[in-house]
Order: C-alpha cells, then sequence, then structure tokens
C-alpha cells in the first residue's frame, strides 16, 4: 500500500518547529525553578538570621548589650541609615529614645525625651499598626518630618513594640532611599518586634528593680552615714563645751572634723571689726607660706571679708579658674585647688570663718557645706567665750601687774604712807611709817589715829 503521509521534507520541518517550542518553554521554566531556589535560599538565611537575633534577645536582662547585636544582625536582614528603640511613656505624653544607630538628628539622640504630639509615634499609637512610608518629600504627615528630610531620610517604617496586648514602644528604621520598605521587611520587622518587645519590657521592669535596690542601698548607706555624723557631732560639741582652754577645743575639734569632712588645711580666724583685720588662731594640715599662726592679716581683698560682709558660706570649686581674692597664687603655690570658708556667728555677728582647703578640684559640696555649716554653728559660741574668757584673764593679768606695781610703789616709798577708810581706821601702813614711828606694823593699824595727831585742830581739816 502506497504511503499517504505527508512529504518527508514536511515532516522534519515541523518537527524541528517542535523541538524549537519545547526549548523555548523550557528555558522560562527554569528560571522560574532557579528563582524558587533562590527564595528558598533567602527564607532560609532570613530565618536563620531571625533566629540569630531572637537567641541574642534572650541572652541577657542587660538590654543595651541586645540593642548593639540586634542593631548588627538586624543590619543583615533589613536596610536602614537609621535605627531607633523607643519606649513610651503615655501618662506624661513623650517617648524616650533607648537605642540609636546611624544617621543623626538635631535634637534627637540616645536618652532624648521627645513629646508624642504631632509625630509618626502619636500615629502608630492611634492605630496600632505598622507605619510604611515610601516618600516622606511628596507627603508630609508630620511634625517631625522636616527634620529628617534635612538630613536626607526619605523613606521609613515604624513598628510598634507590643508587650501583653499594650504598645510599650517602637522599632523605626529610616533610609536615604526612596521606597526601600515593603512586605518582606514589614514582615521581618513585626517578627522581631514580637520578639524584643518582652525583653525590653523586661529589662525596664529589671533595671527598675536594680534602680529601687539602689536608692535602697544608698537609703540605707546615707542613714548608717548621718548616724555616724551624728554621733561625730554629738562628740564635737561635747568636746567644745568641755573646756575653756580654746587651743585644746581647737585641736581636738580638728581631729573629729576630719573624720565627717576631707581637708588638706583647716583655719579658724576671729575678725577684729575696729581694727579692720583677723588673726589666723589656729590651723592644722598643709603650712602655707606668709601664714604663721598667729597671724594678723588685713581684711580688704581676702575670702574673710567676702564671708564677713555676705554672711555666706564660700565654695569655690578651683581656684586657678577663680583668681579673685588676695592670696590666691599664695593658696596655689601651696598645691590648693578648692576651698570652703564659713562664717563664724555669735549673737548675729560673723566673728570670724572656718575655712577648709584642698588639693582636689571639686572637694565640697552640699553635703559638706551642710556638715561644716552645722559645726561651725557649734563652735562659734565657744570661740567667742573663749575670747571674753582670755579677756578677763587678761584684765586679770593687767589689775594683777597693777596692783604689783602699786604694791612695789607702796613699799618702797621714802614717805610715810597710811592706808585709811573713810571711818579713819587704818588698814594699811608701809615700812617707811612703821620706821618713822616705832612701831610694829600691826602695832601701827591697830592705834586709833587720833593718839597720832601732832596739832588736833589740823585733823578735822584734814578728815
Amino acid at each position: 500500500m502506497k504511503d499517504q503521509g505527508m512529504p518527508r521534507k514536511q515532516v522534519m520541518k515541523e518537527s524541528v518547529t517542535a523541538l524549537e517550542g519545547l526549548e523555548r518553554r523550557r528555558e522560562p521554566a527554569e528560571e522560574v525553578v532557579q528563582q524558587g531556589d533562590g527564595v528558598a535560599q533567602q527564607l532560609a538565611e532570613d530565618a536563620l538570621l531571625l533566629t540569630q537575633i531572637g537567641r541574642i534577645i534572650s541572652s541577657t536582662l542587660e538590654i543595651d548589650q541586645v540593642y548593639e547585636q540586634f542593631a548588627q544582625e538586624l543590619r543583615k536582614l533589613v536596610h536602614f541609615d537609621r535605627m531607633s528603640i523607643n519606649t513610651i511613656d503615655r501618662e506624661a505624653g513623650v517617648f524616650i529614645i533607648k537605642y540609636l544607630v546611624g544617621q543623626e538628628v538635631a535634637d534627637r539622640y540616645t536618652g532624648a525625651v521627645r513629646t508624642i504630639a504631632g509625630s509618626q509615634t502619636a500615629h502608630m499609637l492611634a492605630t496600632g499598626r505598622t507605619i510604611v512610608r515610601g516618600d516622606l518629600s511628596s507627603a508630609r504627615e508630620f511634625a517631625t518630618d522636616a527634620a529628617f528630610l534635612g538630613e536626607g531620610l526619605c523613606s521609613a517604617i515604624m513598628v510598634p513594640l507590643v508587650s501583653k496586648g499594650k504598645i510599650i514602644g517602637s522599632l523605626s528604621l529610616r533610609s536615604r532611599q526612596v521606597a526601600v520598605y515593603g512586605l518582606r521587611e514589614q514582615s521581618i520587622l513585626e517578627h522581631l518586634a514580637n520578639q524584643i518587645a518582652p525583653a525590653i519590657e523586661n529589662a525596664e521592669l529589671y533595671n527598675r528593680t536594680r534602680q529601687a535596690e539602689k536608692a535602697l542601698r544608698q537609703s540605707q548607706e546615707a542613714e548608717r552615714r548621718l548616724v555616724a555624723e551624728n554621733a561625730l557631732l554629738a562628740e564635737t560639741g561635747r568636746i567644745i563645751s568641755s573646756t575653756l582652754n580654746i587651743d585644746e577645743v581647737y585641736e581636738r575639734f580638728s581631729q573629729e572634723t576630719k573624720k565627717l569632712v576631707g581637708f588638706d588645711r583647716m583655719a579658724i580666724n576671729i575678725i577684729d571689726h575696729e581694727a579692720g583685720v583677723f588673726v589666723f588662731k589656729y590651723v592644722s594640715g598643709l603650712v602655707q607660706s606668709g601664714r604663721p599662726v598667729p597671724d594678723v592679716v588685713p581684711l580688704p581683698g581676702t575670702q574673710t571679708e567676702y564671708v564677713m560682709k555676705t554672711g555666706q558660706t564660700l565654695v569655690r570649686a578651683d581656684v586657678a579658674a577663680d583668681l579673685r581674692f588676695r592670696g590666691d597664687r599664695n593658696m596655689l603655690n601651696s598645691g590648693m585647688r578648692s576651698t570652703m570658708t564659713v562664717p563664724l556667728k555669735s549673737k548675729g555677728q560673723t566673728i570670724g570663718t572656718l575655712s577648709l582647703r584642698s588639693r582636689q578640684v571639686g572637694a565640697y559640696g552640699p553635703r559638706e557645706q551642710a556638715i561644716l555649716e552645722h559645726l561651725a554653728d557649734l563652735i562659734a559660741p565657744a570661740i567667742e567665750n573663749s575670747e571674753l574668757y582670755a579677756q578677763t584673764r587678761r584684765a586679770q593679768e593687767e589689775l594683777r601687774q597693777s596692783e604689783e606695781q602699786y604694791r612695789i610703789l607702796f613699799e618702797q616709798s621714802r614717805e610715810a604712807i597710811f592706808l585709811s577708810s573713810p571711818e579713819g581706821e587704818f588698814v594699811g601702813v608701809n615700812q617707811s611709817a612703821v620706821e618713822l614711828f616705832g612701831y610694829t606694823r600691826d602695832e601701827l593699824i591697830q592705834l586709833d589715829h587720833n593718839d597720832l595727831w601732832v596739832y588736833p585742830d589740823e585733823q578735822a581739816q584734814w578728815l
């Protein structure tokens, strides 16, 4: 039977065409397979990095360490030029930038507290959803957009950090590129936000607990220090009231003061208002050139004059940066940098100063000032009493010396001298009187003075 099929040439031509069609369909199919393989590989890498980030988040309660490693791993998954993690204080109406990496923006730094109103954060809180913005320049929606655009940051994504059904903060990424963030980036960031939000809340709670414990320790330490300070103040008060020997008081006062407030030199000065000078009454510690004890120093241009006029404590953190008094240069040459001078007041008047000096810069603060002012209140009356006591002793000594001079004059006079009461009774006679009348001293005193008058008429006139 004769073959009725197509001619051989036509059959071959159609076969070649069919093969070419198959080839054309095979190439896209292979491309799809390859693309599928690439997506699968990308997903696998993403999953691995997400697992790694999850491990980092759960590894420690030191959230600052978590933030740093979190940012490093996140950069491998999602592009950003700036990343910030913020916590929200709804009651205060603010958010706090807890961590920041990348492009700086004015007034937005780690630790900055920003108002929620008018910001992306406000919108995120209102919707409870992720905000994705492809190009800020094409639609400025928030008051804060200008600041970010000014730094070239065009696109943004902000994901809420939710813990126990409550938004506690946000994870925010920004880029200089337009339309960087899509569904993939949103999915990754939302997954990470779910992981890191509880960690942030736990870390905040942990930090608050540590702060509370620290505050408790500080409170207990402050209480112990206060008890110790009160005991030393009581001891200082006892020392001050124990004796009128002010030199002994000064020495023991200095020893007790040093247990409360450190110093390299302590000086107590007494002011003579009438003479316009002050006197170095006591110095402990470093010897300052040109300041012996006692030394009389004119008041004008001195720290003592300043404190006397203001009636207030003078604290100087660094004399080298504040040269304004006579003697400052001498103080620096002696190696001292900071000083505190407290007025010594008694009966409303500044009678002197109590001054501490230190080689350290900024040695004296509010605590030291409070203690020294309390000590000054204790010692000022004792100093005034000791000055009065010293004046009394000087007056007594002057009287004794005057009496001694009178006694010498009385006894050594060549004239007969009788001491008589207003009634005419002898109370004393000198040696010349004894020699003149030939009686003993006791006999003369016991005589009736009427018996000694040669001319009685003169007696009445004399009396």
